[in-house]
């Protein structure tokens, strides 16, 4: 069967009007022609992080404080409310706040054009904000800013070593390291838990199991 010769000219033409509407329209940058069309043929997605693809923001959900887990998906199937003030009584909870403001980027940021303040950084560090917010914890630019005074330290997060390090120097005059990164990297790592606030013992690999989950 012959082939007309201004076939492959028009799927070319067709391949890049695609990329121009997904550019344009979607704002979606794609580097390879082919891939449009492939994508054009795939009739289902699967994927575990719906809110970061639809949305482009994520969520915390649930919170290992203190040796429990605080779930609000097993909350709200218990028939309980939102676990955010259960959780916000706990004593350690103040200290993971106050590492998750001095181990991030994130922070409030205006607008030029709106002149509307909102949260800004990526949206894994948003969602453990917006769960400090909602469990009452201050994460003003203020209250940053004063954490990130103290800093003596910082080691970026790479994805190679799957974790980010600061140290800084708290109110007593004491030094803490905060280390963020990869589960299977910082649980496998640590030698002492924090069991209720001030009560720290050392860390068992039963403990660590329990920590990563089934």
């Amino acid at each position: 069967m012959a082939i007309p010769e201004g076939l492959p000219l028009a799927v070319t033409i067709a391949l890049q009007f695609s990329l121009s509407v997904l550019s344009n329209v979607y704002h979606a940058l794609v580097i390879k022609p082919e891939a449009t069309e492939q994508m054009g043929g795939c009739t289902e997605i699967c994927s575990d992080k719906t809110g970061t693809l639809t949305q482009n923001c994520m969520t915390t959900m649930a919170v290992w404080v203190e040796g429990e887990f605080y779930d609000e998906y097993d909350a709200r199937d218990a028939g309980k409310g939102p676990q955010h003030g259960v959780v916000k009584q706990l004593g350690s909870m103040s200290e993971v706040a106050e590492a998750i403001l001095i181990n991030s980027s994130a922070r409030y940021s205006t607008d030029p054009k709106t002149n509307v303040t909102a949260l800004a950084g990526n949206p894994t560090e948003l969602g453990l904000f917006s769960y400090l917010i909602q469990c009452g914890f201050d994460v003003s630019n203020q209250r940053k800013d004063d954490l990130i005074a103290s800093t003596i330290f910082i080691t970026p997060f790479d994805s190679k070593k799957k974790f980010s390090t600061v140290a800084y120097r708290r109110a007593d005059g004491s030094v803490r390291i905060v280390v963020k990164g990869a589960p299977d990297f910082v649980s496998t790592r640590c030698t002492k838990l924090e069991k209720t606030h001030g009560n720290v013992v050392d860390l068992t690999e039963d403990e660590v199991k329990a920590i990563m989950g089934p």
